[in-house]
């Protein structure tokens, strides 16, 4: 039974990671996106709108992405 929701879990963590990528990507459609690799496990998609800077990032593990942060 544990395992069922461990499964759910990382289902519901990989949806909300899709559907905040989807906004980040929406959002800064046309505009200069940059990839920059922080650290060894980091990698952050960085857009510039109207001066406004808005940073998505992955810090990713063995065969699986992590975390996700969001900052503007």
């Amino acid at each position: 039974m544990a395992s069922d929701h461990t499964h759910f879990a990382r289902t519901l963590s990989f949806n909300f990671i899709i559907r905040v990528d989807q906004v980040f990507w929406q959002y800064c459609r046309g505009k200069n996106v940059i990839l920059v690799i922080k650290y060894i496990w980091n990698l952050a998609f960085i857009c510039n709108r109207g001066g406004e800077v808005f940073e998505l990032v992955y810090k990713i593990s063995i065969g699986s992405i992590s975390k996700l942060r969001v900052d503007s």
